[in-house]
């Protein structure tokens, strides 16, 4: 059973974990779904001032791309460690996020 690996390898460690808070908990969420607010908010303004919703989808994830490659080059994150296996299988995650990702911008200009 994976939950009691997971807490013999955390009784084995000697770690002691907090228990969680109902109080972070929510205010997380709270702040994940103002800023998610606030991104379609941005969105649909920027999307209905130029009339490129795909260009708005594009540059979006080329910003992801190039803002990933910076973190991981100047060593502020570390580099994963992948295999040509683990990029082949990771191809159509990326492939079926970036099209989810454009169909929710190209959705609000529908509404």
């Amino acid at each position: 059973n994976s939950k009691e690996q997971f807490k013999s390898h955390r009784i084995m460690s000697g770690k002691k974990e907090a228990p969680a808070s109902n109080a972070k908990l929510a205010l997380l969420v709270a702040a994940w779904y103002a800023g998610n607010t606030f991104y379609n908010i941005y969105n649909k303004k920027a999307t209905n001032m130029i009339h490129a919703h795909w260009f708005v989808a594009t540059a979006q994830l080329v910003v992801g791309i190039v803002w990933s490659l910076t973190m991981w080059t100047t060593g502020i994150r570390k580099t994963p460690n992948l295999s040509g296996a683990d990029i082949a299988s990771c191809i159509p995650i990326g492939l079926f996020a970036s099209l989810a990702h454009s169909g929710s911008v190209l959705a609000s200009a529908g509404g």
